[in-house]
């Protein structure tokens, strides 16, 4: 991924903050001036020079008798206005204490360190909080940034960061995978639309930061929906009074809101709790990990909460709840200004007076600044860090989509599942559930994936083999792997269709060919064994495609009629892609395996009536139906060949691709058509 998505012109972000009211600070600016001109950045140069020269006079002046002692290091206190608190939710008078943010220059640590925990979704997010914590922090600082992925996400993560952020001054950032062995139950969130996400074992590693960073004292967390406007060195700074963490108090929010007082099963656990009493939001949080290492109590009290509400309906959402009954009454209240919420909320959303004191921006909830449709309220605040998020290149992976209608499959499903995880090139699976009888069994496949790889469970109001195509909406990649759910094909050579299809989008690239001729009377024919005839279609068992024709079938009435009641949708595509300037269909031969599906339960094939010969009719039926969709002459017009490759040589390169005509002449062996 190119810096360019970051901006060509920093100075353009610069200007900006001065008209939000947030200040440029000349050193923040220019401590990145060499790393800074990688993405375009241009400094003025005198005013460069004159800064340098000012120093150096004003040390020439002062330098040889100058005492740190000296230096003033009475606590900050910290005012918030009744405007802040009245909005924010916050307690007056637990502000305007002795905050203890001390700025002693003898004990200023120059290095601090920065944590995000995100998996693939959430990457264009951790892109901003990088990117506004480095614009915002001073020259004396060095940033370093951990970022937490899912193990097998590790490799294309540090690509990325790299790629984007390598080489700049005072900035490291190291990308670790999630110790997931430390959680020994899978979350489980009671509020169904913010299910997938904060299931995700990712949100947990908060849980063992002070395992995760043995050699560090504290640490600074971040969500991946915040937006930095302060420096975080002053957050670093704050003395947290002998408490663990230090998170923003948030009165609007209290803990009756989500902890399920009422339930009389979880009630006898909440006694000593108080459902009036405010909550804290843990998307900012200040760790003193000192603190933690000498209470193993905060551990196990969190897994425990986690554990209980897998029991019995304790709480809804992830990590939130866990942390608010762990550190009850007992944690530090920051400056609300580190964590100013609801960004993105219409009618929850701080003013613009609030938002111009915010040294966080936090769009916490459903809704997100890198939405594309409807636009998000604020999200100019992000847009303005990543302005070209959407060139965010996670296309150097694809999305697997699985339709499956559960039932007697589902052993077949996860081990499909557990396979295909194994793959660092898939950045998500998605299980179309095309069973309205019966819910997805979500915990049961990402039991099957052992967090190795994203998933999603869509279910379906109706049983179409075509819902496969009609949830494109809902895919991130460019490219898309259709898979059956009860065959296993060699990652390899999925790892290579994918290689072929990057070089040739237009195309399907499959792994499962059939053919068509005219008979004499001029109808088209549908075969699998064939020894005149040419490749013309790969078939969904498998076969890469591209989103945008995904998004064409779905706007296709004719289609969507067509395949409501045939079983047509993937000869559809093939016809698709043609008429959108394929030059035909690319076929790879791989070895697969067929999974064995319990006594006298079959696939579409051997389900349809007649047996395989039933389903050859149907298909047939679907060309010659397609062939008036589409017209005679363009069907006539249909490619007459097809690219093949064969895979691997002994040394692992991938050999030479060659145009066959005759549909015999690469039938014979082990690899030929089934």
């Amino acid at each position: 991924m190119s810096r360019r998505i970051l901006g060509n012109r920093f100075s353009n972000h610069v200007d900006s903050y001065e008209v939000d009211g947030h200040d440029s600070d000349d050193d923040r600016i220019k401590g990145r001036r060499k790393g800074l001109k990688r993405f375009g950045f241009q400094a003025d140069t005198s005013v460069w020079l004159l800064s340098v020269t000012a120093g150096v006079l004003l040390w020439a002046l002062i330098g040889p008798n100058y005492n740190l002692n000296n230096i003033n290091t009475e606590s900050h206190r910290v005012s918030i206005d009744n405007e802040v608190a009245e909005e924010m939710g916050t307690d007056i008078e637990e502000h305007t204490r002795e905050a203890d943010i001390r700025y002693d220059m003898k004990v200023k640590k120059k290095e601090i360190h920065v944590a995000l925990t995100i998996t693939r979704t959430s990457l264009v997010g951790a892109l901003g909080v990088v990117n506004s914590t480095i614009q915002h922090t001073s020259l004396t600082t060095q940033v370093q940034f951990y970022i937490i992925v899912p193990k097998h996400e590790v490799p294309v993560m540090k690509m990325i960061m790299n790629d984007t952020f390598g080489g700049l001054l005072g900035t490291t950032i190291n990308v670790l995978p999630a110790h997931q062995q430390f959680l020994g139950v899978k979350p489980v969130v009671h509020n169904k639309e913010r299910q997938t996400d904060l299931e995700n074992l990712i949100v947990y590693q908060r849980y063992f930061f002070h395992q995760l960073f043995p050699t560090l004292d504290r640490v600074i967390y971040l969500d991946a929906d915040t937006i930095v406007l302060g420096d975080l060195h002053d957050l670093w700074d704050t003395d947290l009074n002998n408490k663990a963490i230090g998170a923003v108090r948030r009165c609007r929010t209290k803990l009756s809101k989500n902890i399920h007082f009422k339930n009389p099963e979880a009630s006898p656990y909440l006694q000593k709790y108080n459902p009036s009493e405010c909550t804290f939001n843990n998307g900012v949080l200040l760790y003193d990990l000192a603190i933690w290492r000498a209470n193993p109590d905060f551990e196990s009290e969190l897994l425990h909460w986690t554990e209980l509400n897998t029991e019995m309906m304790v709480y809804d959402l992830g990590s939130q709840p866990p942390f608010n009954l762990v550190f009850y009454k007992n944690y530090f209240a920051l400056d609300p200004m580190w964590n100013v919420m609801d960004a993105g909320e219409p009618t929850l959303a701080p003013s613009a007076s609030i938002i111009s004191k915010a040294k966080v921006l936090h769009w916490n909830g459903a809704s997100k600044p890198w939405s594309v449709a409807p636009r998000v309220l604020n999200s100019e605040y992000f847009t303005r860090h990543v302005p070209h998020w959407e060139d965010v290149d996670i296309q150097e992976q694809f999305t697997v989509v699985i339709v499956t209608q559960g039932g007697h499959r589902i052993n077949q499903l996860s081990k499909v599942l557990s396979h295909l995880s194994d793959s660092e090139f898939i950045f998500e699976i998605i299980i179309v559930w095309n069973n309205n009888n019966t819910a997805c069994p979500l915990a049961l496949i990402r039991d099957a994936v052992n967090g190795n790889a994203d998933v999603r469970c869509l279910e379906q109001k109706f049983n179409l083999v075509q819902n496969r195509f009609l949830i494109a909406n809902e895919i991130h990649t460019d490219a898309v792997l259709h898979h059956d759910d009860d065959v296993l094909f060699d990652l390899r050579d999925l790892h290579l269709g994918f290689k072929i299809w990057k070089r040739n989008k237009q195309d399907l690239v499959g792994y499962q060919p059939r053919v068509h001729l005219q008979d004499a009377e001029g109808k088209f024919q549908y075969y699998h064994h064939l020894s005149e005839g040419y490749y013309t279609f790969v078939v969904g068992k498998c076969f890469f495609v591209k989103k945008s024709l995904m998004l064409l079938y779905k706007q296709n009435s004719t289609f969507i009629a067509l395949n409501d009641k045939l079983f047509c949708e993937d000869l559809t595509m093939n016809f698709l892609a043609v008429d959108q300037g394929s030059r035909g269909c690319i076929y790879l031969q791989s070895t697969h395996v067929e999974l064995e599906l319990p006594s006298a339960k079959g696939g579409l094939s051997t389900s349809a009536k007649g047996g395989t010969i039933g389903w050859s009719q149907q298909r047939k039926f679907c060309v010659e139906k397609l062939a008036q969709v589409f017209s005679s002459a363009f069907m006539m017009a249909y490619p007459k060949s097809t690219k093949v490759y064969f895979g691997y040589d002994a040394e692992g390169n991938v050999m030479r691709a060659r145009d066959v005509v005759k549909y015999e002449s690469v039938c014979s062996g082990t690899h030929g058509v089934k």
